[in-house]
Order: C-alpha cells, then sequence, then structure tokens
C-alpha cells in the first residue's frame, strides 16, 4: 500500500483490496463490520494475528480507545505503523501498542 497519508485512507484501501474478487472476495471483511459495531460496548481492543492492521485500523476508527495488536512478526504491519501512532496522537487514544 502506497501514498497513503491517513489510517482512514489505509483502511479504505486495504479493505477494498481484501473485498476484491480477486483477492479474497466481498464478504471477506463480515468481520471488521462486527469489531466496528461492538466498539461501541467497550473501550480496548486486542487482536492476536494483526498481520497488515486491517481489523486493527477498523476497531481504532471505531472508537476503541485503548489497543494492543499482537503478531509473531509486525513486519507487514510496521509498513503502516506510523499511520497509527499518528491516529493515536491526534486522538483520544489512551494506549497504542
Amino acid at each position: 500500500i502506497e501514498n497513503i497519508d491517513t489510517l482512514e485512507d489505509f483502511y479504505s484501501s486495504i479493505r477494498s483490496q481484501q473485498e476484491d474478487p480477486k483477492n479474497h472476495g466481498p464478504h471477506y471483511c463480515a468481520h471488521h463490520d462486527m469489531i466496528s459495531r461492538y466498539m461501541g460496548e467497550c473501550d480496548s481492543y486486542k487482536e492476536l494475528g494483526t498481520h497488515q492492521g486491517a481489523s486493527a485500523a477498523a476497531a481504532l476508527l471505531a472508537g476503541a480507545e485503548m489497543v494492543h495488536f499482537i503478531d509473531h512478526t509486525l513486519e507487514k504491519y510496521n509498513a503502516q505503523k506510523h499511520l497509527f501512532e499518528d491516529y493515536c496522537k491526534k486522538g483520544l487514544i489512551i494506549e497504542c501498542i
């Protein structure tokens, strides 16, 4: 993912890529919708298996105030890490790890 400056743009781009029939297909991001729906009932989000950070972005954009992202390697996430950090700095995010 190149030429992306905000977490919102990252999420829009990666979701579009994931839902493309050439990739995972139109129903692949249904779990993003569930995360977004239920974030209204809580303020923290922990994710095991972050990969690039698509569902983690969904949680932040849905209002998570504290997030923890875990994976055996954060290599793919690290390419976008600055977008997550920038988003957390300008919002009311208590903890973004």
